[in-house]
């Protein structure tokens, strides 16, 4: 187990080949066999950063934003696990292994602050993460800030599984997931129903001015079989 903290521009014990995205102190927050690397500077009211999800991702993406605050906040930034100084171990990296993480780090960082509840914000697909951090503790956050917000989109929740969703599924949500789990004898009414669905939703849309559906076609996985119903063609839709 790494030392419990770092100081400013000292190579990460756990990632030896990385050093801190900015001059900071780094904390090492228990994690199975490794551990969360926790980011901190400045002083004031607690702040917790949580970069995007991407291929490179880490905390190096909230620095202007840790920098700029850092004057008036505590400021923290969290490396999810498998990014950054966090630990690489062999794990099964679910969403509800990375709420988990944004939760540790929240304890922690309200732990050092006076059991004070921390504000917090986060890129990208990690807004999904804090956000059903939120809705699992709300007593620990002071606020969210969720910057171009991912996951939330509709249909997110029952294509990834095992995880309960944070709001009711639409009517087509329903639909699309009922096709896809039908069994052969009962697929010709599944897709019936998913074609109704499919129009209803889209009728709506035009009411409000969104005649492009082709970004909600992607988004959502509507067959191609279900816009045939419709009279649309996959590749024009």
């Amino acid at each position: 187990m790494p030392d419990p903290s770092t100081p400013a521009g000292a190579a990460d014990p756990v990632s030896p080949s990385l050093t801190l995205p900015m001059p900071c102190k780094r904390h090492a927050l228990p994690w199975g066999d490794g551990s969360l690397a926790l980011l901190e500077d400045g002083a004031g009211p607690p702040l917790l950063l949580v970069h995007s999800v991407n291929a490179a991702a880490s905390s190096y993406e909230v620095k202007p934003i840790f920098e700029a605050l850092r004057a008036r906040r505590r400021v923290f930034a969290l490396d999810l696990p498998g990014f950054g100084l966090s630990s690489r171990g062999p794990d099964i990296y679910t969403v509800e292994r990375y709420v988990e993480a944004i939760l540790t780090a929240v304890r922690a960082v309200q732990a050092m602050s006076d059991g004070r509840p921390v504000a917090a914000l986060a890129l990208s697909l990690s807004s999904e993460f804090l956000a059903r951090a939120a809705l699992q503790q709300p007593d620990l956050f002071a606020g969210l800030a969720l910057v171009t917000p991912t996951g939330f989109e509709a249909g997110a929740q029952h294509r990834r599984g095992g995880m309960p969703e944070a709001r009711p599924r639409t009517p087509l949500e329903k639909a699309l997931t009922a096709l896809a789990e039908a069994k052969p004898e009962r697929r010709d009414e599944a897709l019936a129903h998913a074609g109704e669905a499919v129009w209803a939703y889209f009728v709506q849309r035009e009411l409000c001015g969104m005649r492009d559906h082709r970004l909600i076609i992607r988004e959502m996985g509507i067959p191609p079989e279900v816009l045939m119903r419709l009279g649309a063609s996959p590749r024009k839709a």
